[in-house]
């Protein structure tokens, strides 16, 4: 029986298991706030480095997608809202999970989704050893392949997520805003911060590496600090804002001969203009007049 209006679903990342979120979920579950208006789930899926079986095969990005859509249906119907949390290859799932839904047409079922948390994500996949995983004969993996960069599959769901969910002005069969909240490890060598934070819209970093970033020895650790605020913006996601509209003021405009995305904040406290180009590189551009107030050793973080 369901403690609690919405649930907060926890997706692990490559070659990992639900254990990976002991820590953080102890800490979040004796919090009262959140356990009044949370049921904490871990969703758990199959993830190997080596297939021996030959009846048996290591699923991929789009097929692990389904699975978390069967999870949610199944496991999680009687809910009125969820949050789904990813860290690592989970955030690639919960980003897939969107995109095949919205690519169904089935955009009203993700009405109930009131925020998504992404954590050291590889949305722009992952260098790390890339040179060796790529000289191994015998690690055919179809999920560490979809971790490399430029994967093709990982690309097009992370380009459906971005126009018809994070710029999403309406909701629709083929779309539906939700908030993205996107975090990168600030030690992090395997998913460094630009594929971490990519071009979501306000995303940030916290202290820890790819696997340190989870670690909670205290009740006030950065990862469950930033859960419950995170959490907490989801319940209070729709108070004094009208239905669907994102909790960012942002714009996108795509240049249609280069491909370049320009994401502009309408936000005169935010006056951050981020450009990524079609290879991924990304360029944070202060307007004119906030240049000129930090050339003056001013700026809204005081002087420099």
């Amino acid at each position: 029986m369901t403690k609690a209006p919405s649930v907060a679903v926890f997706v692990h990342g490559f070659i990992s298991g639900a254990h990976t979120w002991t820590e953080v979920l102890s800490h979040l579950e004796s919090d009262p706030q959140v356990v009044s208006e949370f049921d904490l789930k871990a969703h758990s899926y199959d993830t190997r480095l080596f297939g021996w079986r030959p009846d048996r095969r290591i699923p991929d990005i789009p097929t692990l997608g389904e699975d978390l859509k069967s999870f949610l249906e199944i496991e999680c119907q009687e809910y009125e809202s969820v949050v789904l949390v990813g860290h690592s290859m989970g955030g690639l799932i919960v980003q897939q999970y969107l995109a095949q839904m919205l690519w169904d047409n089935c955009g009203a079922k993700l009405n109930r989704v009131r925020r998504i948390v992404l954590l050291a994500c590889p949305t722009n996949g992952s260098e790390f050893l890339l040179s060796f995983r790529k000289s191994v004969p015998f690690l055919r993996n179809v999920q560490e392949k979809m971790l490399r960069p430029h994967s093709i599959t990982v690309t097009r769901a992370h380009k459906k997520v971005m126009q018809d969910v994070v710029f999403a002005k309406e909701r629709s069969d083929g779309a539906c805003p939700i908030p993205v909240a996107a975090y990168a490890g600030t030690s992090d060598n395997v998913v460094p911060l630009a594929s971490a934070q990519s071009d979501f819209p306000g995303a940030t970093a916290i202290s820890g590496d790819h696997f340190s970033i989870l670690a909670a020895p205290r009740a006030t650790s950065r990862i469950v600090t930033a859960l419950k605020y995170e959490l907490h913006q989801a319940a209070n996601h729709e108070v004094g804002r009208p239905d669907g509209q994102a909790t960012n003021d942002y714009q996108l405009e795509i240049d249609p001969a280069s491909g370049d995305r320009r994401i502009l904040s309408t936000d005169p406290m935010q006056p951050l203009v981020r450009l990524q180009d079609r290879d991924g590189r990304i360029s944070d551009i202060f307007d004119r007049s906030l240049a000129r107030e930090l050339l003056r050793g001013g700026g809204p973080d005081g002087p420099h």
